[in-house]
């Protein structure tokens, strides 16, 4: 798991290269533009640990585990609640950053929660599941997960990337119309 999150990581870096693209077919305002990439910039240094936490939280799950998942995304939102207070709007002496201070701040939070991962696994987890060892029959098996695995993923890309085009063109009709959709 922990191994297939790397070669996510780099696709996510190349789809990363194409966003200026879609920003710019859906004709976004180009204060909304830069605002969107710049956020962007920073965020996408975090798809390693979004992926990382996709799939310990997945591992942990697996084995009937569900509060320790659930207590570290509940940490890693306060960490990023906290953090948006002092960078976004710049309290404690901290410069105010705006939307990179969004970005800043979610990507602190979503290490923190890789850490967190890391300190929940246990020794006796992975001597007794080894998530580190390939199994004698890894093909069969990477094929049984791709038959469940590519409909599902494919579908939470859809999603995303749908979502992504609608909030560009609600985006593309101003800075009122983004903030509003971005509250709801």
């Amino acid at each position: 798991g922990v191994l297939l999150s790397i070669p996510a990581s780099i696709l996510t870096l190349f789809l990363f290269l194409t966003i200026p693209f879609f920003f710019r077919q859906i004709e976004m305002p180009s204060d909304i533009f830069n605002m969107a990439l710049s956020y962007m910039k920073i965020r996408i240094y975090g798809s390693f640990f979004i992926m990382f936490n996709f799939t310990y939280s997945s591992f942990l799950r697996g084995i009937e585990d569900m509060k320790t998942p659930m207590w570290i995304t509940i940490i890693a939102n306060i960490i990023n609640a906290v953090g948006n207070y002092f960078l976004v709007l710049g309290k404690g002496g901290l410069p105010r950053l705006g939307i990179e201070g969004a970005a800043y701040t979610s990507l602190i939070g979503t290490a923190s929660a890789t850490l967190l991962y890391i300190l929940a696994i246990k020794r006796s987890m992975c001597k007794k599941y080894n998530p580190w060892k390939f199994p004698k029959d890894i093909l069969k098996k990477i094929s049984d997960l791709l038959k469940i695995g590519l409909p599902i993923g494919g579908n939470w890309f859809l999603e995303m990337i749908s979502w992504a085009l609608f909030s560009s063109i609600v985006a593309s009709f101003g800075e009122i119309s983004a903030a509003a959709h971005n509250i709801s």
